[in-house]
C-alpha cells in the first residue's frame, strides 16, 4: 500500500512543480494557482496517510 501511496506522492509532486514552472507563462494564471492548491492538498493528505503508515507498522 505505501507503493501506491509513494507513486501517487511522486507523480503529484512533478505535476505540481510543472504546474509552479509554467505558472508565469499561463493564460489562466489563477485557475493554474487553483489546481496547485488542490495539488497541495493532495499531497498533504499523501504525507498524513504515509506517516499514519509507518507509525503503525504496515
Amino acid at each position: 500500500m505505501s507503493v501506491l501511496n509513494t507513486d501517487f506522492l511522486a507523480i503529484r509532486t512533478r505535476h505540481l512543480a510543472e504546474m509552479i514552472q509554467t505558472l508565469p507563462d499561463s493564460a489562466c494564471p489563477q485557475h493554474q494557482c487553483n489546481r496547485c492548491n488542490e495539488l497541495l492538498q493532495q499531497l498533504v493528505s499523501a504525507l498524513d496517510t504515509l506517516t499514519l503508515m509507518e507509525q503503525s507498522g504496515t
